[in-house]
């Protein structure tokens, strides 16, 4: 980030987009202001405004307590498990034709426990 970055924010919720998108911060943890204002030098209004950006995209949330956090369920896990639905639904069409190697109900089970953590609507 340069001194004359005009939207520091942004500059600031790239970057911590990545770290959750990575894995690095891992959902519950906390993103603490001064903490972040420190890390990367810059205002703790600055970390602020990065903040709301990425509660605005549900990648954190808020906690009374704590502040903001991690949300659960990272945008790269859910992908992947959306992914894997895909997958089982194309296999069970496949086994329920005929054609496939697994046994339907296996499927059936497997697209219900996706749907119970979370990754289908």
């Amino acid at each position: 980030m340069s001194a004359d970055d005009p939207e520091p924010h942004r500059w600031l919720a790239d970057r911590l987009r990545d770290l959750v998108h990575s894995g690095d911060l891992p959902p519950g943890a906390a993103l603490r202001k001064p903490d972040l204002a420190a890390q990367y030098e810059v205002p703790v209004a600055v970390v602020t405004r990065a903040l709301r950006v990425l509660l605005d995209e549900g990648l954190l949330v808020h906690r009374q307590e704590v502040g903001a956090t991690v949300a659960a369920g990272s945008p790269a896990s859910l992908a992947a498990l959306r992914r894997l639905l895909v997958e089982a639904d194309a296999l069970l069409a496949q086994c329920r034709s005929g054609g496939g190697p697994a046994d339907p109900d296996q499927v059936d089970t497997w697209r219900r426990r996706a749907r119970a953590a979370g990754a289908l609507p």
